[in-house]
């Protein structure tokens, strides 16, 4: 089966490779780690690093790779294949397609998050070898991780709580 939310993230990374505007859009409102590949994620990161060393209008898609293979990401990634299928699939969508792009990618990783707290909660519940305190110290920090809780001072944490 095809995975959709892949073929939105391509036409996401064609399109900020091709739009100053569209790497504008997209650059406050999505993380690397947003993408379900990794290898999209690597390519996001890159597009934006490399777009801030050219000019606004302009993506040095050279330049690009050789920042991958520098890093040692271009094979990785897919290679000259993988850049010449963003760069030949380039359209300009429309900044509602590109927010909308941005709502779906950014959707399948706060689920996908979300699912992997729920495997790591019943990992940490099955495991009878210990101490039920302390398993109720880490089930805290998953659940702060997982909802992205800033911990201040004035805050008791269930680590203080159960001391």
């Amino acid at each position: 089966m095809v995975d959709p939310t892949k073929d939105i993230e391509s036409a996401l990374l064609a399109a900020i490779i091709g739009s100053s505007e569209a790497r504008d859009i997209v650059r406050d409102r999505i993380n690397w780690n947003d993408f379900s590949s990794s290898n999209n994620g690597i390519l996001y990161t890159a597009i934006l690093a490399c777009a801030d060393k050219t000019p606004k209008s302009n993506l040095d898609v050279i330049l690009l790779r050789e920042g991958l293979s520098a890093g040692g990401f271009f094979d990785r990634i897919g290679g000259d294949q993988r850049l010449l299928e963003l760069t030949e699939s380039f359209s300009s969508p429309s900044i509602e397609v590109i927010s909308n792009y941005i709502e779906i990618i950014t959707e399948r990783a706060k689920n996908q998050r979300a699912f992997d707290t729920l495997e790591e909660i019943a990992r940490l519940r099955s495991d009878d070898s210990r101490d039920p305190k302390e398993r109720l110290i880490e089930l805290s920090e998953i659940a702060q991780r997982s909802l992205d809780v800033e911990t201040t001072s004035t805050t008791i944490t269930m680590r203080e709580a159960a001391q």
